[in-house]
């Protein structure tokens, strides 16, 4: 893939646009509670939101702002046509009188529907005839019943609240705006998919599941996150299975992104590495990379649906240590804007209109961040080869060379990660002071969290023992495990911030893959230090081991990094006045569920010895995040 100009603007701009805020509460609830809005008499999404009374309400001149939108959207020469088509038919709808005195979404619904395999509303609708086949997924006779009993009515609302709330901003996949008008109008399910696939809306359900709250587990038939995750991850598996052949490719990309959030570290063989293959499977079925390509979905929810595959590709691959399954990606796509998620920039429907824009903002800056993900993993992947493939009889100074080189690298690399960070923390740093109830942080605190990790990922291979004889590979392995400690302890840092503004049940599993190093860095520094780290305060470690612990109640997939933080505590009890060596092998019996690699014995103390723990410690969690992965 191509990169970026750097002449594009930048991702952090969209969220320094002034916006009047007597009116956003009032917008945020007047749009989360419309969606059973109609004879008053249905428990929908508004009890459980914000409730304001009539008098607060804001009146028409509302729709000003939304003109002013459409305007600023309509006038960049950079849309596409059946985004513009949609946002005019939308600002023409709501410039339409009503005799209600506030501002109601029906006011502005698109005229057409664009959303992924949604019947065409309009009676020019044979204008927009798609080449790729509008399908929805059939729906078993049984599904409606078990769907009731597992997600009552008044549970599910508050699940695709969740879903849009902490799933979408790290990535939308799914058309909010679309998918929030169907959802409205539609107070059955079997009516809701008739228009909406039932496939693509269990897959949101799963995800979303992640997020619900313990207490209101009582009002399902599942008494665990985990039981309840397990049943709709089942049902989407039976669907999958019975109708993709037949299915909309690029509804079953969807599905599959979705799942790729699948990660229970159990004997599950179809985890996320899994899906990612089959998203991208399903995108080159569909041709979602060929912006040229004619199809149903519009032009530019294509372009967002390929960078979350791009996206969760690079994420997990690298995040999780399984280099070799990153995709070769090449595409004509540019960067994702605001343009791109239509409707929904200008009509947020689950919260207001500044959180919506500073999760966009997330979004961008995080597929911003891919490439230079992309280019660590393919880095350490291609010099690996190098060593291991390497001519032996032209050793020595071929092998000198070759080191200095990935030292070159390296530090190139971390030039441009310091660069983007200072990048993201000038755009970002008003979005980061700002608090509201119906935005939560950890979205915009992951693009942070993910830059800093790659630090240390970045100089992780290099605590091995590369040149053993060589003085130079020495000093190096003693540079980057000095690079690992500094960058471990700033996420670790970032980790207290997010345990610190928000709630457990806000944390996605996903987390898991960039704290789980930096975390036990920072625990056997703890421990050696005789809990005198500089990285953390006894309150900060205790608050984040606390938090991490009740993650890992609700999420068995956290559980493999919580037990590994233990046995690095038992490591270095073991350790005492002995060598690496027979810490190792008193480890291998006390870890983990994992094959410590094996350390050569440290003639000398100090640096040296401090780099074998490392290392130790480091193998220990790659194969841990790996593991996960029984293929």
């Amino acid at each position: 893939m191509e990169g970026w100009p750097h002449e594009t603007v930048s991702p952090g701009t969209l969220c320094q646009r002034d916006e009047p805020a007597q009116d956003e509460e009032w917008l945020c609830a007047e749009e989360l509670g419309w969606i059973w809005d109609g004879d008053g008499h249905e428990d929908g999404l508004e009890q459980s939101l914000f409730q304001l009374p009539a008098e607060a309400r804001p009146a028409r001149e509302v729709n000003l702002k939304a003109d002013r939108a459409h305007r600023a959207l309509l006038s960049d020469p950079g849309i596409d046509m059946t985004t513009a088509l949609s946002l005019c038919k939308t600002n023409s709808d709501a410039s339409t009188p009503s005799s209600e005195s506030i501002v109601c979404l029906e006011d502005h619904q698109p005229g057409y529907a664009y959303g992924e395999g949604l019947p065409v509303a309009t009676a020019n609708a044979e204008l927009f005839e798609p080449a790729e086949p509008r399908v929805l997924t059939r729906v078993p006779e049984t599904l409606i019943g078990e769907l009731g009993r597992l997600l009552p009515k008044e549970l599910r609302d508050k699940v695709v609240v969740l879903y849009f709330r902490h799933v979408h901003p790290l990535c939308p996949v799914v058309d909010e705006y679309e998918f929030a008008k169907i959802y409205r109008e539609c107070r059955r399910e079997r009516d809701l998919f008739l228009r909406f696939d039932v496939m693509l809306f269990m897959a949101m359900m799963f995800v979303g599941f992640a997020h619900v709250e313990k207490s209101e587990l009582a009002k399902s038939s599942v008494s665990t996150i985990l039981e309840g995750q397990n049943a709709l991850l089942g049902h989407v598996k039976s669907l999958y299975n019975n109708s993709f052949t037949s299915t909309n490719p690029t509804t079953l990309t969807c599905v599959c992104v979705l799942l790729s959030y699948w990660s229970p570290f159990n004997l599950d063989t179809q985890v996320n590495s899994r899906w990612v293959a089959r998203a991208f499977l399903h995108a080159r079925q569909a041709r979602l990379e060929d912006p040229d390509y004619d199809s149903g979905t519009m032009f530019s929810r294509r372009k967002i649906i390929w960078w979350c595959c791009v996206l969760r590709d690079r994420l997990v691959s690298v995040g999780l240590r399984r280099l070799h399954r990153l995709h070769k990606v090449e595409s004509r796509w540019g960067p994702v804007t605001t343009m791109d998620f239509g409707a929904e920039a200008v009509l947020p429907q689950f919260m207001g209109a500044e959180s919506k824009r500073i999760m966009m903002a997330a979004f961008i800056w995080m597929c911003d961040l891919t490439q230079l993900i992309n280019d660590i993993g393919t880095f350490h992947v291609d010099r690996k080869f190098q060593r291991e493939w390497r001519d032996v009889s032209s050793s020595g100074d071929s092998d000198h060379d070759l080191l200095l080189d990935e030292m070159l690298q390296c530090s190139a690399y971390e030039s441009r990660l310091k660069e983007w960070k200072v990048r993201f923390k000038q755009d970002m740093a008003g979005a980061m002071a700002r608090e509201s109830v119906d935005m939560s942080k950890v979205p915009l605190r992951m693009p942070q969290l993910v830059n800093l990790s790659l630090f240390a990922a970045l100089y992780r291979p290099y605590l091995k023992v590369i040149q053993p004889e060589s003085r130079f590979g020495t000093q190096f392995r003693t540079l980057a495990a000095a690079k690992v400690k500094e960058a471990s302890a700033k996420v670790v840092k970032t980790v207290y911030k997010i345990f610190s503004e928000s709630r457990v049940e806000h944390v996605p599993l996903a987390i898991t893959a960039w704290i789980a190093l930096p975390l036990a860095v920072c625990e056997l520094d703890w421990h050696a230090t005789g809990g005198k780290s500089s990285c953390l305060s006894v309150n900060q470690r205790s608050d984040i081991m606390i938090s991490l612990n009740a993650l890992a109640e609700r999420l068995c997939g956290v559980q493999p990094t919580y037990r590994l933080l233990s046995w690095v505590s038992s490591l270095i009890s073991n350790q005492g006045q002995h060598s690496p060596s027979r810490a190792t092998k008193r480890a291998r019996s006390a870890g983990p569920d994992v094959r410590i690699p094996h350390a050569k014995p440290v003639a000398s103390p100090g640096e040296e010895e401090d780099s074998e723990i490392l290392d130790l410690v480091a193998g220990a969690v790659d194969l841990s995040l790996s593991s996960d992965e029984k293929m």
